[in-house]
């Protein structure tokens, strides 16, 4: 094992941003998924940039030979990953903005007209539609 001042700066780095990330959840703003995520990448660099003998240990179970192909095909694995949950998030952020747009036009609607929508009357349910309507789309 060669330490070198690029060995020593990147795990200091590779330290404080794990000291980060358990900050973050033990104050919970981070979920435990991601804090494992992060976590883990960052004890990752920690001992791949300590032990760059691992590395190399790992390339026969990956079929590969170089380390920087190594690197470059985690990388975008991991990337993936990243995206993958960033887009289900946003799906979810995006489903519960709908469900409390609509729940505020309801509760808007009944406090300006006291009414609530019928099946019966086709003309009031459509202006309740086109009042929630307006809500949803008017800046």
């Amino acid at each position: 094992m060669l330490v070198t001042p690029l060995t020593i700066t990147i795990d200091l780095i590779a330290i404080a941003c794990l000291v980060i990330v358990l900050r973050r959840w033990s104050a919970g703003r981070m979920q435990w998924q991601t804090t494992l995520l992060w976590a883990g990448l960052w004890m990752a660099i920690a001992i791949f940039a300590l032990f760059p003998g691992l590395i190399d240990a790992l390339l026969p179970l990956a079929h590969m030979q170089e380390r920087l192909f190594f690197a470059l095909v985690g990388s975008v694995v991991l990337l993936f990953i990243l995206m993958f949950s960033v887009f289900g998030r946003l799906d979810r952020l995006q489903q519960a903005q709908s469900h409390m747009i609509s729940q505020i036009a309801i509760r808007e609607y009944r406090m300006r007209y006291g009414w609530e929508p019928s099946r019966k009357s086709s003309a009031d349910t459509q202006n309740y539609l086109n009042y929630a309507d307006s809500l949803v789309w008017n800046d």
